[in-house]
């Protein structure tokens, strides 16, 4: 399963160092750095040629590790791809001596730790009072053009700008992003001060000049949007990537920011565009959602099958409805009460959740198998209505508290009759989405402090209970 990282950084530029390769090192022409020394707070812009696709696929990357340092021991770091490419590093915190390393997964710890090459460089204090970061030939941007002070807000969203929609996720000062329609683009950078530096990438090179380049975006001050500049490679004139209104969900304020994040997942599907979320959600809407979500995860379309429901033909939804029937997660509606565009409870969403979720852990998930599977879960929080629940729900709502997919409405009490919304059911698709990233999430290496950089850069579902 291929899911979205945060640790792949792929851009292009000027190499100015190119060295020899011992007799079992990966088949690379060349390995370069843009300078040999920097100062704190830098990138270092890491450029290779000649990465085969067997190696992409072993995962083998660059790392940043102090001279003597065991293999293994590192800083920060990235996967090379096929062909050729630059990556950006950030300048280690200390000064002093540091070096560049590159490893392969098929390579012992002896051999990666005798490979060459190693590029040495230095880094140096940060200059006083410079708290921007310095991309090479940053800065030449003319910063008279930003006329006002960039919000703090969360970049986290989806925004309507003249390269299609673009869709930013940030986690710290990280910002990952994509803009699908516009020949595949992607971007990704830092976040300082509300300042957005990072890079472009567009098919079929992603590579500068043509296809790459530096950007440079600046949050409005009521955080609704960005104005923002970009331009090819590392040099060359600015030109303007405007932003009109983040897209915003209308929603209660406790699911406004998590509204946000399931957007800039691709997980809001059409239905539930440009409409209240703060109202009842229908059993098609539901299923337009559920699915949405088992094909972000699997990055493949579910299979429709036919269903027992009545004169539901001509619905728009019908091919959601049918892909989420087959996977078993619409079983706890019976087909004789079957009304697409009619609401549930809270009882019944939390079922519903709870067989997308085994259709998520369990390949062979469907209409006729989901009750056989059950998954782990402790009984962590007894209700105070918990007698209302019916007993086979019961399985469906302790493990969704265990893990924070739902909450409870108000003074310890579940509500299980109660109407189940469409921001309640988006929050709770978002969240399973998370679980599932951090339940599928493929091996990277380990850190110095022997926790992967995936570990360090996660933080905690949002505790924002669902009202």
């Amino acid at each position: 399963m291929s899911l979205k990282k945060r640790y792949l950084r792929h851009f292009s530029a000027a190499a100015v160092l190119s060295l020899a390769f011992s007799s079992h090192a990966l088949a690379l022409d060349s390995l370069d750095i843009d300078k040999d020394e920097y100062t704190q707070g830098q990138y270092i812009g890491v450029s290779y040629t000649g990465v085969t696709q067997e190696e992409e696929d072993n995962q083998a990357w660059v790392a940043i590790a102090t001279p003597g340092a065991e293999a293994g021991s590192y800083l920060d770091w990235a996967y090379l791809k096929a062909g050729s490419g630059t990556c950006w590093l950030e300048v280690p915190d200390g000064t002093g001596m540091f070096e560049l390393r590159w490893y392969t997964a098929n390579a012992s710890k002896a051999e990666n730790l005798a490979a060459e090459p190693r590029i040495s460089f230095i880094v140096n204090d940060a200059v006083p009072g410079d708290d921007v970061p310095m991309y090479p030939e940053i800065n030449d941007f003319d910063w008279s053009l930003l006329d006002f002070r960039p919000s703090l807000r969360s970049w986290t969203g989806t925004y309507e700008t003249n390269f299609k929609t673009l869709y930013l996720r940030q986690e710290g000062d990280l910002i990952t992003g994509e803009y699908p329609e516009w020949d595949n683009g992607r971007v990704d950078g830092n976040v300082v001060d509300g300042i957005f530096f990072g890079y472009w990438y567009e098919s079929p090179s992603y590579a500068p000049r043509s296809d790459a380049g530096q950007l440079i975006f600046a949050m409005h001050p009521d955080g609704a949007g960005f104005t923002g500049w970009w331009r090819y490679g590392n040099s060359g004139n600015w030109s303007v990537w405007t932003s009109g209104e983040l897209n915003r969900q209308e929603a209660s304020d406790w699911a406004q920011d998590e509204a946000y994040a399931a957007d800039a997942n691709h997980l809001i599907p059409d239905s539930l565009r440009s409409i209240n979320l703060t109202e009842e959600i229908s059993i098609a809407e539901f299923a337009d959602l559920a699915v949405r979500l088992y094909e972000e995860v699997f990055e493949t379309e579910a299979e429709p099958v036919e269903t027992p429901y009545q004169d539901i033909e001509e619905h728009p939804l019908l091919t959601s409805i049918e892909k989420a029937y087959g996977l078993g997660i619409l079983k706890p509606i019976k087909a004789e009460t079957f009304k697409p565009d009619k609401g549930f409870g809270r009882e019944v969403m939390a079922r519903m959740l709870y067989n997308l979720v085994k259709a998520c852990e369990f390949e062979d998930c469907s209409f006729e198998t989901v009750d056989s599977y059950s998954l782990p879960y402790t009984v962590t929080v007894h209700f105070d209505d918990e007698a209302d629940i019916q007993e086979g729900s019961l399985e469906s709502v302790y493990y969704l508290t265990e893990n924070r997919l739902m909450n409870e409405v108000a003074d310890n009490c579940f509500d299980p009759d109660g109407q189940a919304t469409r921001e309640q059911a988006v929050i709770a698709v978002n969240r399973i989405f998370g679980l599932e990233q951090e339940k599928h999430r493929e091996d990277v290496p380990e850190t110095e402090e022997g926790m992967s950089e995936e570990g360090m850069a996660e933080e905690d579902i949002s505790e924002a209970n669902m009202q």
